[in-house]
């Protein structure tokens, strides 16, 4: 297996195959001709690819994310929705006229009235009085003057009580 010009160790020399030669190193391969031209353009390339494949990952998991919160959702609705059937069932069993009935003859004592404490709207309407007359008040000019009372809580002007100067 020897080669013209070949070494035995990798990265030992030129290397000859088929009328190209190739210089090896233990880190990059170089060919004549090739001075790393195409090698920044499939770095692009290649970083391009790999971004759009993580930014794809990225919405396949937001997607998942959001599908389970939805779920979420749903189910605290329903259960919600539950809820408000008890609730609107509880209602109406607490205004069961019924029950109203028995709890104001047990809690409250209540019970039917005397027959001479009922009495008749049509009979009250009879008694009820004629509205009140409304007299204008005089003019502001023509109005006596008014006196306050004295105060309860204010020390008088002269320092005596209210009581000494009622009393003369």
């Amino acid at each position: 297996m020897s080669r013209e010009g070949a070494t035995g160790a990798v990265g030992a020399g030129p290397v000859a195959g088929a009328g190209v030669v190739a210089s090896v190193s233990a880190a990059t391969v170089t060919f004549p001709g090739r001075r790393g031209a195409g090698a920044g353009a499939g770095a692009f390339v290649l970083a391009i690819v790999t971004a759009g494949a993580l930014a794809h990952v990225a919405l396949r998991i937001k997607g998942l994310e959001v599908a389970y919160e939805l779920g979420r959702e749903r189910r605290i609705g329903t259960e919600l929705e539950e809820q408000r059937r008890q609730l609107q069932l509880e209602i109406g069993v607490l205004k069961d006229p019924g029950r109203m009935v028995t709890l104001a003859r047990e809690k409250l004592k209540m019970g039917p009235p005397a027959p001479e404490a009922i009495r008749s709207v049509s009979a009250l309407r009879w008694r009820v009085p004629a509205a009140p007359t409304v007299v204008p008040l005089p003019a502001r000019s023509q109005r006596p003057a008014v006196q306050r009372a004295p105060s309860v809580g204010k020390p008088p002007v002269d320092g005596k009580p209210a009581a000494e100067k009622a009393a003369p």
